[in-house]
């Protein structure tokens, strides 16, 4: 295990915070939580198969691309804290300000204010700046001025609400920015901006492998299953341009969500190597070809 020093002496202040203001951060955290990515990306890349005159806020293979790129994001997530294996802050296993809510939602507050594992980098840094910074580049709203500063904005809010609610040092966060910036900008060029995806899955798979180096875990092997299901998955339709319809759409929509909750019901479960594996590769293949099988039943 490697040893670090990264305390700075922000946790006096992050306890000084009032319960409101962790409050607000642990609601903001969510825009960098991997439940929250999946639903955001997996419906971009969707709705990027809308009609004519419907319009789109970016293409197919824009929405591929910044897929690919969170996927290869978490995957050098995973293995970065599985080499160093640095702890969080002792403030990480209390949620600030959870007496204070009903007994209702007091649950889903403390699993969004908390967090286990080791903690650096921060893979909410590091993943808000790369997919954000990814749908800066794949977006075609507002100027590309603008839309570097949105996603600035997003994940220095991500990342600043990290340490607000106690799971991470300063220090896990700078790192989780540098890296994702870093990450982004070697593969936005291997995929000249976007515009070749298949190359952001293959270097996700890549990393996804090299993490493997650190030991076979749970959350390694499902990133890599998550990664080989993205790209083989592009492999076979990534020539196909649908068009769905509107009424198509609101069932590709649902076909996210489904498939969002085998996801999730699978780290919940955390099963075998292999089942993992297969089950990771599938939902990510699954919202990949998605369009492409609802465009040829409806032909």
């Amino acid at each position: 295990m490697i040893t670090l020093q990264r305390s700075v002496g922000e946790q006096a202040l992050v306890e000084a915070l009032p319960a409101a203001v962790a409050a607000v951060a642990a609601l903001l955290t969510q825009l960098g939580d991997v439940w929250f990515l999946f639903l955001l990306l997996g419906t971009l890349y969707v709705t990027s198969g809308r009609p004519p005159g419907v319009g789109a806020v970016t293409d197919r293979d824009g929405a591929a691309f910044v897929l690919a790129l969170a996927l290869g994001a978490i995957a050098l997530t995973t293995g970065l804290k599985a080499l160093f294996g640095l702890p969080r802050p002792p403030t990480a296993s209390v949620a600030v300000g959870a007496d204070l809510l009903p007994d209702l939602v007091r649950p889903v507050y403390e699993s969004t204010a908390t967090a286990d594992g080791a903690g650096f980098p921060s893979g909410h840094a590091l993943g808000s700046t790369v997919v954000y910074g990814g749908l800066a580049l794949a977006l075609e709203v507002g100027t590309r001025r603008q839309r570097v500063a949105g996603a600035a904005l997003l994940a220095g809010l991500v990342g600043l609400s990290r340490v607000a609610i106690g799971v991470h040092y300063v220090a896990d966060i700078l790192a989780g920015w540098a890296l994702g910036v870093a990450y982004l900008a070697v593969v936005a060029t291997l995929a000249d901006r976007g515009a070749l995806p298949g190359r952001a899955f293959l270097a996700a798979v890549a990393v996804a492998v090299l993490s493997l180096a650190t030991g076979v875990g749970f959350e390694r092997v499902a990133v890599l299953g998550a990664a080989l299901g993205g790209m083989l998955a592009w492999l076979a339709v990534g020539d196909d341009r649908p068009r769905l319809a509107s009424g198509t759409l609101a069932v590709a929509g649902a076909g996210v969500v489904v498939l969002g909750g085998v996801f999730g019901a699978t780290f919940a479960i955390e099963p075998e190597p292999l089942p993992t594996l297969v089950a990771t590769a599938t939902v990510v293949g699954g919202v990949v070809a998605l369009p492409s099988a609802l465009d040829r039943l409806t032909v």
